[in-house]
């Protein structure tokens, strides 16, 4: 990007543009039915060739298609004397984002969740392919099996230079704003905590581990609130387990229906209710807070997976028969009409839908070399 490594977010390339969107995703599209054209053309000719020979032709047509694609006109960033790249590396890889269509590097560094937008997604396959033969040459270590997870730290650090460069726009008011909101939360987490905590001692005296745990403010679900005057919605806690679940769906009920006075119903309503509850998206499931030393069976077998046994082995404590124990308080506090484990909002049990899961991939196309001017805006050109 032509920047110094110590460079500050204020000083990274503007955000990508409306426009400079709009422009790449019609240049994709008109790439797309080119190649398209081409293909059919070139298979129209062979209407005789079987399954293997089809696919050996596709494929000699991408490869000269690729190698006589134009680049886009490209506004190259001026060179940092200082920088660890050569030149001659940043010169292949702006040639590579031209042949892709790029005016220019950089991220759309607004999108809430870096990894959702194509530009950026595009963006970072590009700079991984480009990074990892320079590593290489400079005496870096880098499997194969390791760029995954390169890739998903570099959307991180994009996430977190637009989080800086947005709190860098914000008026003293926006920030108590937003650390007013946060603390609101973090005080309602806490008073939910101790309502269940304090309702599972009411019912079960004699289970005070448990009910400890339950004061962790981390174990209450996160939430959101779209509008002041409307009920939150409760984005379900990922980590626990179904018994887990059904335990504090029942102390919920629990709670309200011992409230006995109108003002504290209305107090219980307040902090419980929710209007419907959804899945945390990726990323939200990754900046979850989860509970440490609860017992094994509280939390998701996937969940445990994903943390790794040494890991696992570390946040839990030994099991609790929390399954039949759910299952109990679900009988006892609802009836033996609704004794469903899953996930539910305000009114009842009911099954939120799965973690939704975004994967982009990207077929790598040759390095350009030479000159990166070209056809700008969403115009599509291949050499003869």
């Amino acid at each position: 990007m032509g920047l110094s490594p110590d460079a500050k977010p204020e000083e990274l390339p503007t955000t990508a543009s409306a426009e400079e969107l709009a422009s790449w995703d019609t240049w994709r599209e008109r790439r797309k039915d080119a190649f398209s054209q081409r293909l059919k053309e070139a298979t129209d000719k062979h209407p005789d060739a079987n399954e293997q020979e089809i696919k050996h032709i596709r494929k000699r047509v991408i490869d000269q298609l690729k190698s006589r694609l134009v680049p886009v006109t490209f506004h190259a960033s001026p060179f940092a004397a200082n920088s660890a790249v050569s030149i001659h590396v940043k010169r292949e890889m702006e040639a590579d984002l031209a042949k892709h269509g790029f005016p220019r590097f950089t991220f759309n560094w607004d999108a809430a969740f870096a990894h959702d937008v194509l530009w950026n997604s595009v963006a970072v396959d590009i700079t991984v392919r480009n990074w990892v033969p320079w590593a290489k040459r400079t005496h870096v270590d880098v499997v194969e099996s390791a760029i995954p997870g390169i890739k998903t730290r570099f959307f991180q650090w994009i996430t977190n230079q637009g989080v800086t460069r947005a709190k860098l726009k914000l008026t003293p008011a926006d920030l108590a704003a937003q650390r007013k909101q946060a603390q609101y939360e973090r005080s309602t987490k806490r008073k939910i905590a101790t309502l269940r905590a304090d309702t599972f001692l009411a019912v079960y005296p004699d289970k005070k581990i448990l009910g400890h745990l339950l004061r962790d403010p981390d174990a209450v679900s996160d939430f959101e609130e779209d509008d002041a005057n409307s009920m939150p919605t409760r984005v379900s806690a990922h980590w626990r387990s179904r018994g887990m679940e059904a335990i504090v769906r029942s102390l919920d009920q629990v709670a309200l229906k011992r409230a006995r006075s109108t003002q504290k119903k209305m107090s219980v309503r307040g902090l419980l209710d929710r209007k419907d509850v959804r899945a945390p998206t990726d990323e939200e499931r990754n900046n979850q807070l989860v509970p440490a030393r609860f017992p094994k069976d509280a939390y998701d077998s996937n969940y445990l997976l994903e943390q790794g046994e040494f890991q696992a082995d570390y946040i839990t404590t030994e099991s609790m028969d929390i399954e039949n124990l759910g299952m109990e308080m679900v009988r006892k506090s609802f009836g033996t009409g609704r004794c469903s484990l899953a996930d539910n909002g305000s009114s009842g049990p009911t099954r939120p839908p799965p973690p939704g899961t975004h994967a982009t991939t990207q077929q790598p196309l040759a390095t350009a070399t030479g000159n990166t001017a070209g056809p700008s805006g969403s115009e599509v050109q291949m050499s003869e």
